[in-house]
């Protein structure tokens, strides 16, 4: 209760500044029901989910000078319907009152979540953002970190960014002893862009203080955003690497390419290039992001983008992982494949969307029980302005994986149903 009293204490006090335009508000709100079939690819029924879930999210940003500026962001009551109930007596909660035992509160997912917290500041060339954010490389795929650091961008004709965050004191302020030594993480991006062409190369890294054979991993990369006449083309390399453990050494290679093109005002056709490779060293273990708030592999975050709005009802179809890309070294096949789409504007209200993804094994599996040959993914949508700022979008998927000949067990098709009502201000 006392967290939700910090939040109306919060506006009582902004309201006026509201008013003196040093302050923009800003957020959404979002309710999502979900009907997810065979999730995970088996026939259990714990795989079968029907749940609904919500968010409220609110960002104040505070500008009481030219150049200079101090945002906050939070999440209010972001989890599945029930998980909050709080504690009552037979079969019938006490409904949501937070503070009971049943509800829990500062988490990722809880009654309230600070997630933004920094401040920028823009001195001529120089711009410092330093404080809780998320710092990105690239598209955010391989390199994705949510965490408490600064950033320093020099803006020439290269645009030069570089950035280090703080990932754990391990227990304690002091580095003297080793075990208390930090975990942090350091970036670099150089971009550069014109009238045609954006292009970034970046670097990003883990690094441990303590001694011993720590995980540090780490991603090089480059992205390519342009246009050739009417086609719109994206490109993403992100090679990995880095010590994992004891004689162990990470690795991986990914590659996505976006074309896109329009046919008329109302119709766009694309396809996506997707690869991931396979490695079957016993001294290599494969990943496909260097931080945990990275999406784990490509298909997570590109593929539902081809979709109406935010809708994003993959569950565990990852196909990627059914193809075993992101295991370790005694399974990763990898995965290759492509994605076309199209999105049709049917009105000012109305967008459908349509796409398909075939993904093949990039190499033999180390064991061919587990082997997968190829994955099929297909879905549909459509999103529906119901008024200003408010819409509803839906759609369903699936994915058909399809096992190996010595594969051990069998695999179901997944499928999800999904809708989100939402709210933007």
């Amino acid at each position: 209760m006392k967290k939700l009293l910090v939040v109306l204490m919060v506006l009582a006090f902004v309201a006026p500044a509201m008013a003196d335009d040093t302050l923009d508000a800003s957020g959404s709100m979002r309710v999502e029901a979900y009907s997810i079939s065979n999730n995970g690819f088996g026939d259990d029924d714990s795989q079968d989910l029907d749940y609904w879930d919500q968010r409220f999210r609110m960002q104040l940003r505070f500008t009481p000078a030219d150049g200079v500026s101090a945002t906050v962001r939070t999440d209010i009551t972001e989890d599945t319907w029930g998980k909050l109930q709080g504690a009552g007596t037979g079969d019938v909660g006490d409904g949501f009152r937070p503070g009971l035992s049943g509800a829990t509160a500062g988490g990722a997912n809880g009654i309230l979540m600070i997630d933004r917290a920094y401040l920028s500041i823009d001195k001529g060339m120089v711009n410092i953002n330093a404080g809780l954010n998320t710092f990105n490389l690239g598209n955010g795929h391989a390199y994705n970190n949510q965490g408490q650091g600064i950033q320093v961008t020099v803006k020439t004709p290269l645009v030069i960014r570089l950035g280090y965050t703080k990932e754990s004191e391990n227990g304690s302020n002091s580095d003297k002893e080793d075990a208390n030594k930090d975990i942090d993480t350091m970036f670099a991006d150089l971009g550069f862009k014109n009238d045609m062409m954006a292009v970034n190369v970046f670097y990003g890294a883990v690094t441990n203080g303590r001694t011993g054979d720590n995980p540090e991993p780490n991603v090089i990369g480059a992205l390519f955003k342009g246009a050739i006449g009417p086609v719109n083309l994206m490109a993403e390399l992100d090679v990995f690497g880095g010590k994992a453990g004891p004689g162990v050494d990470y690795t991986g290679t990914q590659f996505i390419a976006d074309a896109s093109m329009k046919l008329s005002d109302a119709l766009t056709v694309g396809s996506h290039v997707i690869y991931a490779a396979g490695n079957k060293d016993d001294d290599k273990q494969t990943i496909t992001a260097v931080v945990d708030f990275a999406d784990v592999v490509y298909q997570d975050a590109v593929l539902p983008q081809n979709g109406p709005g935010s809708l994003q009802p993959l569950g565990s179809s990852d196909l990627f992982d059914v193809t075993n890309a992101d295991s370790t070294a005694a399974s990763g096949q990898g995965a290759m494949g492509i994605a076309p789409y199209v999105k049709f504007q049917v009105m000012d209200d109305l967008m459908l969307a349509a796409h398909v993804a075939y993904l093949a094994k990039a190499e033999d599996a180390a064991d061919p029980t587990i082997e997968i040959d190829s994955a099929f993914y297909y879905g549909i949508g459509a999103s529906w302005a119901l008024a200003p700022s408010a819409k509803l979008d839906f759609g369903y998927t699936a994915a058909t994986p399809s096992e190996g000949d010595d594969f051990v067990g069998d695999l179901e098709t997944y499928s999800a149903l999904g809708a989100i009502l939402s709210v933007s201000f």
